[in-house]
């Protein structure tokens, strides 16, 4: 047994549930059961193998449709009351390799609890621009590059606070046989 199976799963940024950041075909859910009979869902592990994500890069204007596609996205992240921790998660994107992980300081379930909607806590919206469009840029750097040999492979390790994503730190090892660029 391995915990819940949930299909077409869509993240948001907002409780209203207007800036969707993310969408999951495929995700095993294992769940803290006790929480459930005090009304509170809290997710222990999270599981995805062979799934695809798509990642708005424009969350705010769904009218351009920039997505960062993942496919094959296969890993694991473990939630505890101070930390969420990507184990490990590979995938496709744009024809290269991806691993990623890394861990996110959590803010105590006591402050969680006390605010409304989590604004106080969430990037400001310039900062969160300027995070998408490094995004955006990286994407579109990686796509004008023409690997062939090998397709590449980019390996992320990172680590932040949650209460202050601006201490994000985050370091990228590209490998790969030939690299050619016009």
């Amino acid at each position: 047994f391995r915990g819940l199976v949930a299909e077409d799963v869509r993240f948001f940024l907002d409780p209203e549930r207007r800036e969707e950041i993310a969408f999951v075909d495929d995700v095993f859910l294992d769940l803290d059961f006790g929480r459930i009979l005090e009304k509170r869902l809290s997710i222990n592990t999270l599981d995805v193998q062979d799934a695809n994500l798509s990642l708005p890069l424009e969350p705010g204007n769904p009218r351009t449709g920039a997505k960062l596609r993942v496919r094959g996205l296969s890993g694991r992240i473990v939630v505890t009351e101070s930390l969420i921790q990507i184990v490990k998660a590979e995938a496709d994107v744009a024809g290269v390799a991806v691993s990623v992980r890394g861990n996110l300081i959590r803010p105590p379930n006591e402050v969680a609890g006390k605010r409304d909607s989590g604004e106080e806590n969430r990037p400001t919206g310039g900062r969160l621009d300027e995070r998408r469009q490094q995004a955006r840029v990286l994407l579109s750097q990686l796509q004008s590059l023409e690997f062939p040999g090998e397709p590449p492979r980019v390996t992320i390790e990172f680590r932040g606070d949650l209460r202050d994503l601006s201490t994000t730190t985050a370091t990228a090892t590209i490998e790969s046989d030939q690299v050619r660029r016009e």
